[in-house]
């Protein structure tokens, strides 16, 4: 036997002989399982993207890839078996002529022979050895318990908030395999050191330390670096490893999820739509889009499939909408299942899987989520491509409107918004992230009822119906964002989404404020709900720096905004009774930001990056100017500089 680190093997102790016994069956089964895939029929031509192993109580976040020698046969594409060209459909010349050379049949199949450790890693340009170049050693290393004990610990309760209330939303991870796949990784030898598997947890690991900080983090500081920072660089560094020339697996997929759910947060909208469209082409490179191709797969593996592809989906269609560029994953391209509603507390890789349970189960959220994401993805065709008629269709409005509404009174009971629920919940019986659930899901909704009616509102051209109902949508987002903001469930999560739809609620309610040609009680309705939004928003702002930011952008409106609600209160000789209506009562004093922080000093902005400023009020003004006259809306118009939103 060979010699340890630490000695002979008369040195080793009972348990390093255990656990190296243990690493030799996993790598004896992985080569019977590999030996079984070479007789079967579909070896030949069948790539073997990914796989989840569980081998002896292992739950390896891709595929082994044994650290032997430099002859060791080592798979090309980093984790799977998937070469350049497998992501092809039949437009492909490289289709064409495989499917002449099937009919021919003559000619035998020839294997293409393994490349050797060395010989994979050369192709990396990171690094020119054998094992991965020192610059991924620390970050490999750094939660190993036997030197830092405290940070382990730390880790795991931040992980720990990741799964019960941000997983839930975009449902890519099972809890119980990353927990498995955590353990394995803490009691590994140092061989696991080379394996691409150990990359892409770790790369994982950061990110959703990552995805916690910055939206549960108290941040007062302006500097531009956001929380979680330096965890999301570690990844991505690692993912460079990962990914190079195309590459990647089923697990990178899921990371890529995560990476573009933090970049969302962080408003680098630019990386984020690049994280996105890794995604999705390495989707169409492993089939994952069509689970006809899904042979041999267990339960588990089949709906932890189906869960990643439709968060893929959801994810896709809520970069497009936020970011203003087209999605990218087309309806008539999907042949994949919905997923099962499953607890999570009872699904697991070594368990059979249990009977469905919408009532604990975050997939009912998914399953109407994909249908929120198919609505807006004809949103955008009819109303922000590029050939969308102009001015929108009446009737596809209505017909719109009337199937959004649809979507929203056919919600399960369990999602559907009461603001009464907020006295009643019971965490006991139901998890927290349920009830984040609903509102987010009532908000989504408003948001796609506003969005269609965005062009009117903004034009200051519209009905008093029109009116009517965009001022019940903006004050029932504004209540049920308020009511939770007030609520005991207030964790910080909820931050982000409360400062993103209470700026969709805004904007329709100044445009209904500054709109003179509205009826009085409807225009007063809306100064209430915007005093109430701003009054949130300037709450928020004093630990997040995207509700700073955000008040930055709206700081022309606002003074807008209340020059008119000033004068309006001055027609109707109402200031002796409530005082003169201005700044100071719709940014109220009792929340306002930290002395400390000017909302409205452009040298703050960003750790002091006045161009940013200028250029978001170039994007508003922009935008009122583009919807105003009916020309089609050029996000490239408003010279947002990628540094911006990156």
């Amino acid at each position: 036997m060979a010699t340890t680190q630490t000695g002979t093997q008369d040195d080793q102790s009972p348990e390093t002989i255990r656990a190296e016994i243990a690493a030799i069956m996993d790598r004896v089964a992985m080569l019977e399982r590999r030996a079984t895939e070479l007789e079967s029929p579909e070896s030949d031509m069948t790539p073997k993207p990914d796989r989840v192993n569980l081998v002896a109580g292992r739950h390896s976040f891709g595929v082994d890839l044994p650290p032997e020698s430099e002859d060791t046969p080592y798979p090309d594409s980093l984790a799977t078996s998937v070469t350049e060209d497998s992501c092809r459909g039949g437009s492909s010349s490289l289709e064409a002529i495989a499917a002449l050379n099937r009919i021919l049949g003559d000619e035998p199949q020839q294997k293409t022979p393994p490349r050797s450790m060395a010989t994979a890693l050369a192709r990396c340009p990171f690094s020119d050895t054998g094992s991965f170049p020192d610059c991924c050693k620390a970050d490999i290393q750094r939660w190993d318990p036997r030197r830092k004990p405290q940070g382990l610990e730390l880790m795991l309760q931040v992980c720990k908030i990741f799964f019960s209330s941000q997983n839930p939303h975009c449902p890519c991870l099972n809890e119980a395999q990353f927990l498995a796949q955590m353990e394995f990784y803490l009691n590994r030898d140092t061989t696991w050191h080379n394996n691409m598997d150990t990359l892409q947890f770790v790369a994982l690991v950061n990110l959703i330390v990552a995805e916690v900080k910055i939206l549960h983090e108290h941040c007062a500081s302006t500097e531009e670096t956001p929380p979680g920072w330096q965890e999301f660089l570690r990844a991505d560094h690692l993912l460079q490893h990962v990914t190079w020339l195309g590459r990647g697996n089923l697990a990178t997929i899921q990371i890529l999820l995560i990476k573009c759910t933090y970049l969302q947060h962080a408003e680098k909208l630019n990386a984020a739509c690049a994280t996105i469209g890794t995604a999705v082409r390495l989707c169409y490179q492993i089939n994952l889009h069509d689970q006809n191709t899904w042979h041999n797969r267990t339960t588990f593996d089949v709906t932890m499939r189906r869960r990643i592809f439709w968060s893929l989906f959801y994810l896709d269609r809520s970069v497009s909408l936020m970011s203003g560029v087209p999605y990218l994953i087309n309806d008539v391209d999907v042949v994949v299942d919905l997923p099962r509603c499953l607890d999570d507390r009872e699904f697991s890789p070594s368990c059979p899987a249990p009977a469905e349970n919408p009532e604990c189960s975050p997939i009912p959220y998914l399953r109407n989520m994909i249908e929120w994401g198919k609505l807006s993805s004809e949103i955008w065709d009819k109303m922000f491509s590029k050939k969308a008629p102009r001015p929108v269709s009446q009737d596809f409005i209505a017909t719109t409107d009337a199937r959004i509404v649809s979507l929203s009174t056919n919600l399960p009971v369990g999602l559907q918004w009461n603001p009464d629920v907020l006295a009643s919940w019971d965490t006991d019986r139901h998890p927290l992230y349920l009830l984040r659930q609903r509102i987010v899901l009532h908000l989504f909704i408003n948001h796609l009822r506003i969005l269609i009616r965005q062009e009117e509102l903004i034009s200051l051209q519209y009905s008093q119906k029109v009116a009517e109902t965009s001022l019940s949508l903006a004050a029932s987002s504004v209540q049920a964002i308020h009511g939770y903001h007030k609520s005991p469930w207030r964790r910080g999560v909820e931050r982000y989404s409360s400062v993103v739809y209470l700026t969709v609620a805004i904007v329709p309610l100044i445009c209904l404020i500054i709109n003179k040609t509205i009826a009085v009680h409807i225009r007063a309705a809306g100064t209430e709900s915007f005093k109430i939004a701003l009054a949130i928003l300037t709450d928020i702002s004093e630990g997040f720096a995207l509700a700073r930011r955000t008040l930055q952008r709206l700081r022309r409106l606002i003074d807008a905004a209340n020059k008119v609600v000033a004068v309006d209160s001055d027609d109707r000789n109402m200031t002796d009774a409530g005082g003169d209506v201005g700044t100071t009562e719709l940014l109220p004093n009792a929340v306002e930001p930290p002395t400390a922080l000017n909302l409205f000093d452009e040298t703050l902005l960003l750790g002091g990056d006045p161009g940013m400023d200028e250029s978001s009020d170039d994007f508003l003004s922009g935008l009122l100017t583009t919807f105003a006259s009916g020309d089609s809306f050029d996000y490239a118009d408003c010279n947002l500089d990628d540094h911006q939103y990156r």
